[in-house]
């Protein structure tokens, strides 16, 4: 069974391959615009995949955007 420390580094490993990963997107984009926009989307990708789910929450959370809840979760609420 892998350690807390064991788990930390791994995690820590993952993010910095990513960083590089979205980094060396960005540096390999050709300059027009639909090209950016693409590198971008699989730059944000490569992250999120790293990150988890909630990598949308936290961005919204930082940037201070409040989402609200989609009618589906608010009614299934409601039903319990």
């Amino acid at each position: 069974m892998a350690t807390q420390l064991e788990q930390a580094n791994e995690r820590i490993s993952e993010f910095e391959e990513a960083t590089v990963a979205a980094v060396a997107l960005i540096d390999e984009t050709e300059s027009n615009r639909v090209s950016l926009q693409y590198t971008l989307d699989r730059v944000r990708e490569t992250l999120a995949d790293c990150y988890g789910d909630s990598l949308t929450d936290d961005v919204n959370e930082f940037l201070g955007i409040e989402v609200e809840q989609e009618v589906d979760e608010l009614e299934i609420d409601e039903d319990e």
